[in-house]
């Protein structure tokens, strides 16, 4: 009786682990096909998927820093100068750069999770000339477009500039989140943390030197000079009002009593 037990409780334990073996294989990741590293020195050591994403961030925090954290408002308050709230079209620039960033994130990332995640990031690679284009297009055109006295002509190059921000605020979900997996799965295993740091501290370095270009030019702008020979200024004209003209004030002081 007691080996039947024990035989019982034995092929019990048996088939409990062969159960537990089978659902660790099933939960076993799927091996993926290292990428290469970088081809040009000094980072020949280096994944080239994180050199890359290192570039990245170096051009894309010039670029924020340079005009779209300072000049962007700026500019959009001088195109649309000539309407009634200027502002307002400068807080719409701004709302659809995030709006767009907001609404493609979810779905470039459930994409890239369940396709491939360099796929992704290269089709947000492919968008950046276009948006390139639409900005520079748009701003050069501005120019002209800030004078005229035809707001149909404004209001167009406001059209695509708008729209070159909704293409940014796509680029920016894709290299905030795809493109930010794919450096993950790039990096060594156990040092996953110091390649982080690194790409803390480059992105800092640069939104730090790229901002100064706006402050040399604040403080070297050259003041304006005092004109040497000034004009005098006009003497205000005297009121014609009745409450204005001089009127004789009365004698006030006592007069002699008579003897």
């Amino acid at each position: 009786m007691a080996d039947q037990r024990w035989c019982d409780v034995h092929q019990r334990w048996c088939s409990t682990d062969t159960a537990r073996a089978g659902l660790l294989d099933d939960q076993q990741p799927v091996p993926t096909q290292p990428s290469k590293n970088f081809a040009l020195p000094p980072f020949r050591r280096f994944n080239h998927n994180v050199v890359v994403t290192w570039l990245m961030t170096v051009v894309q925090g010039s670029a924020d820093s340079i005009w779209s954290n300072t000049v962007l408002a700026s500019y959009v308050y001088e195109l649309m100068a000539k309407t009634s709230t200027p502002n307002t079209y400068a807080g719409y620039v701004e709302a659809a750069q995030g709006l767009a960033n907001l609404i493609v994130a979810l779905p470039v990332g459930w994409a890239a999770d369940k396709g491939s995640k360099s796929r992704i990031v290269a089709l947000g690679g492919l968008l950046i000339p276009v948006a390139v284009a639409l900005t520079s297009y748009a701003v050069i055109r501005g120019v002209d477009d800030a004078e005229a006295d035809d707001d149909a002509d404004r209001f167009a190059c406001f059209g695509v500039f708008l729209a070159a921000m909704c293409l940014w605020g796509v680029v920016q979900a894709i290299s905030s989140g795809p493109a930010q997996a794919l450096y993950a799965d790039s990096t060594p295993q156990g040092q996953r943390s110091t390649y982080y740091t690194v790409l803390f501290i480059v992105s800092r370095v640069v939104v730090s030197i790229a901002i100064a270009p706006h402050l040399l030019h604040g403080a070297l702008r050259p003041k304006p000079k005092p004109n040497p020979n000034p004009e005098p200024e006009p003497e205000p004209e005297p009121d014609p009002s009745p409450s204005a003209s001089a009127s004789p004030k009365p004698n006030l002081s006592p007069s002699p009593c008579p003897d």
